[in-house]
């Protein structure tokens, strides 16, 4: 069976004060803040809601969990840039296809940091791997993996 490599945390002391990165969606934009007391970072999301009088506003703070209230944080985040597109199957029902064969530009942000590379994906059945620039694959840290697929023309902000 296919596994991933994982590394050993970061000592603490070592770890950044503080990363913030923003990826936005066109009706929403999605944060993530790394904290490190807990070598995590919380995810936040922002987006505009309309009322019934027509007043716009918008609703911005920590994603909670539905299941348990308490806020979602990620060891991991990964970002992938695929082909994203729509495929019609009735007049009135179109479904997005993610383009998840092959490779392209991928961002790892752990412990306060981002690793700029590349996925790669051969098969259905193959793991997605993620490799730096210099073709290593890019060991995670273990814990919570998120990963955010996005097209090339969505903007991720990096905010040291």
């Amino acid at each position: 069976m296919p596994t991933r490599p994982f590394r050993a945390d970061t000592p603490a002391a070592q770890l950044p004060a503080q990363q913030v990165f923003t990826i936005k969606y066109p009706t929403e934009t999605i944060g993530y803040t790394f904290d490190p007391a807990t070598d995590s970072y919380l995810r936040s999301e922002s987006y505009k809601v309309t009322s019934s009088s027509g007043k716009v506003g918008i609703i911005s703070g920590p994603e909670l969990d539905k299941a348990t209230g308490k806020d979602v944080y990620a060891r991991n985040v990964i970002v992938m840039y695929q082909a994203i597109g729509v495929q019609w199957y009735e007049p009135h029902d179109a479904r997005r296809t993610v383009g998840s064969i092959g490779s392209g530009k991928a961002v790892v942000f752990q412990e306060g940091k981002e690793i700029i590379g590349t996925w790669s994906k051969p098969t259905d059945t193959a793991l997605t791997r993620f490799y730096d620039s210099t073709g290593k694959e890019i060991p995670l840290v273990r814990g919570e993996i998120f990963i955010q697929s996005i097209p090339s023309s969505y903007p991720l902000t990096i905010i040291k």
